[in-house]
């Protein structure tokens, strides 16, 4: 820990190694860890008061216990979370951070029940409900069970978890939720569940299954998710999401926006391809000639080796703006 340095937030002190992806770029993750866990706590009603330290390290640092699912670690003793923070893997996750939030007020629960009720702020259904459309969804007896949870595809059961918990909170209340929370360990999690709600588990699955397949979302859902992603450097999740919203977006404006960040997510995500498809849908789509748009449109043509194609964009882009100095260079 010597060899970090920190700066305070509302609720974290973030350390970081100097000279480090965190150290110059901590200011990235901060609105995201901040905004989470205010939501969250608002709905938790988290009341202690302390900071949590929260640990940007630029590898795997051999003292720290990692969860190789997630890449991060979390110590309820000292109110701390390590994850790795560079530029090219972000594991700052604010699920992390809550999840040390609930350990610290409410105590040890099963990993299914903390980690679930942790993912309640990460839209969970939408994957759950494709995993379940795809009959790729895990039965939820098994998953109650600690060690097949754990055991389990990290993804499959994370948004599993997270989407039953959501499910059981927004149908039967929080303070329903904290007494399962508090009544179940990892022997007995099906007991309890059933003692609190007064169901089987076959049953609120079925519950929770028809839920998923009922649900719809919005655009701005889906714009939320997509910046969450880029946040978290999930750039195939975020261009996931920004279809979404391109296909629910009723009005030009709004279609026109979303072309351009679809464009930024497959950049960002290495697919240079599908990144001049939605550029160059934005620009013929464009009622007014933008330059700027253009010039975007032949950089990733660049990228993709489509030189001919890219000079005579820009061409174009410099007989509707002459003096701009990118265009000309």
């Amino acid at each position: 820990e010597k060899d970090f340095r920190f700066d305070p937030t509302a609720h974290t002190d973030l350390h970081f190694v100097p000279n480090s992806h965190g150290d110059y770029l901590w200011n990235n993750i901060k609105f995201h860890l901040q905004d989470q866990y205010e939501t969250f706590a608002t709905l938790s009603h988290f009341n202690l008061p302390g900071k949590y330290q929260f640990y940007l390290c630029p590898c795997p640092i051999r003292s720290v216990i990692w969860d190789k699912r997630f890449h991060v670690m979390v110590d309820p003793t000292r109110s701390a979370i390590f994850s790795i923070y560079t530029t090219s893997f972000n594991s700052a996750d604010p699920v992390a951070l809550i999840q040390a939030a609930l350990y610290r007020h409410y105590g040890y629960a099963p990993p299914f029940v903390t980690e679930g009720m942790a993912g309640y702020l990460t839209m969970p259904a939408f994957g759950a409900k494709e995993l379940a459309n795809a009959r790729k969804n895990l039965p939820l007896d098994s998953l109650l069970g600690t060690n097949y949870y754990l055991a389990a595809a990290p993804r499959v059961a994370d948004n599993s978890a997270a989407s039953f918990c959501k499910y059981l909170i927004d149908e039967y209340k929080v303070d329903r939720f904290m007494e399962w929370y508090r009544a179940a360990d990892d022997l007995n999690a099906r007991h309890t569940l059933r003692a609190v709600y007064g169901k089987t588990v076959s049953e609120l699955e079925k519950e929770w299954l028809h839920y998923l397949d009922t649900i719809s979302f919005t655009t701005r859902q889906f714009a939320q998710a997509a910046m969450q992603s880029e946040t978290m450097f999930q750039y195939r999740q975020m261009a996931r999401f920004r279809e979404e919203q391109l296909r629910l977006s009723e009005r030009r404006g709004d279609s026109l926006h979303v072309l351009s960040e679809l464009g930024r997510a497959c950049l960002f995500n290495g697919d240079y391809e599908n990144a001049v498809k939605w550029q160059g849908k934005l620009v013929a789509l464009d009622t007014v000639s933008d330059p700027g748009k253009m010039l975007t449109l032949a950089t990733y043509r660049l990228m993709l080796g489509q030189y001919d194609s890219a000079y005579a964009t820009l061409l174009r882009a410099e007989q509707l703006d002459s003096v701009n100095p990118v265009i000309a260079f």
